[in-house]
């Protein structure tokens, strides 16, 4: 009985000690009186320029597909893949020859049928032919005239132009491959690349935040853009032209786009681009490091210490970062407001904590002051 007891003993103090070493793991050391030692640091308040940075694409304001109106072979390429063309300079040249006598043929089908539709209606006003047989005869006559200009085209279609100036793609034929309006392939591609076009999308929030700063149109505001090689910087500068007329329902967000001027024509489309939409109307907002903040769902919050030293949550909407720290607002919140920003994850609403005062961009206890001199030294 008494091993029973000893047993029991070792039991308690296992759960005694366990649950003592959680608690020090989950709430750290205390300070005097068990209070908790937080770093605290005091709101900033800043006036600038709110910014949204996004993720986007380089595309090109116009393409064009370059594809024959009629069928022939590919007998000359007058173009190096990739290089700058103007509109109307020739891609392609077609060997036509094969398709001679079907020119004649058409011609001469197409004088026969005019003939016999012009005389139908002479013989009509007699009353010698009927006027269904002058409908034939007219049906007769517009076919083949649609077949006459079509070897008009023919004709004509032996040198294939661009329509627009830009960069031109890969050739897809070859010298000597067989072409016409039924390739499923285009020959080749034109891409106008001055000015280029920068596409990207902004969320649901995004997009209602410019609207309640006052920004009804978008149109015109200015956007930094910078490209994979540009690191953090956005050297470039465009400006939003466009915005689609609704959100989509798939994604929640609506797609703009914007126009960056590429004179040296050394951007291509395709690349990945980072835009920065800076919105002229200044704000005022307060300054706190993205480590003070915690989410709760879809809500963000941090812990300010009141009037009676503990830690009180707040409700903040979330901006964008302004040198490094999150720009935030609240009714709750003014400047010099001390919070946490240091180990949310131990901090509950009314507990008792021991303020310590730290730096809110590197989130460290700052150094205490140094003890005064002592009464009589370096005498």
């Amino acid at each position: 009985m008494r091993w029973g007891w000893i047993l029991v003993g070792l039991v308690v103090a296992a759960a005694l000690g366990g649950l003592w070493y959680f608690n020090r793991i989950q709430w750290g050391p205390r300070g005097p009186m068990g209070a908790l030692p937080v770093v605290v640091a005091p709101l900033e308040a800043s006036t600038f320029n709110p910014h949204y940075t996004q993720s986007g694409r380089l595309s090109p304001k116009a393409e064009a597909e370059i594809r024959p109106a009629v069928a022939g072979i590919v007998s000359k390429i007058h173009f190096t893949e990739g290089q700058l063309v103007e509109a109307g300079d020739v891609l392609f040249t077609l060997d036509i020859r094969a398709y001679g006598a079907a020119n004649q043929q058409a011609a001469a089908q197409f004088t026969q049928a005019k003939a016999a539709y012009e005389r139908g209606q002479a013989l009509r006003t007699q009353d010698a032919i009927s006027q269904a047989d002058l409908e034939a005869r007219r049906a007769a006559y517009l076919a083949a005239a649609a077949g006459s200009r079509d070897a008009g085209v023919v004709g004509t279609s032996a040198v294939i132009k661009t329509p627009i100036a830009g960069r031109v793609g890969r050739a897809e034929a070859t010298l000597g491959a067989v072409v016409g309006p039924q390739s499923g392939m285009p020959l080749t591609t034109v891409q106008q690349l001055d000015p280029l076009y920068v596409d990207f999308d902004i969320d649901e929030q995004t997009y209602l935040q410019l609207v309640e700063r006052g920004q009804t149109s978008l149109r015109g505001i200015p956007v930094a853009v910078g490209l994979a090689s540009d690191g953090t910087d956005f050297p470039l500068n465009a400006t939003l032209t466009g915005l689609d007329n609704r959100l989509s329902e798939g994604t929640g967000t609506l797609s703009l786009r914007a126009t960056l001027p590429n004179p040296s024509g050394t951007l291509i489309s395709g690349l990945f681009a980072r835009v920065k939409l800076s919105l002229p109307q200044p704000q005022t907002a307060l300054l706190v490091n993205d480590a003070a903040l915690g989410t709760d769902q879809t809500l963000r919050f941090l812990y300010k210490i009141n009037a009676s030293e503990q830690p009180e949550r707040v409700v903040v909407t979330v901006g964008s970062m302004v040198n490094g720290l999150r720009a935030i607002t609240s009714d709750a919140l003014k400047a010099g407001d001390r919070v946490i920003v240091n180990g949310l994850m131990r901090i509950r609403p009314g507990m008792e904590v021991t303020p310590v005062p730290g730096d809110m961009r590197t989130l460290q206890p700052l150094a205490p002051p140094p003890p005064p001199a002592a009464a009589g030294a370096g005498a």
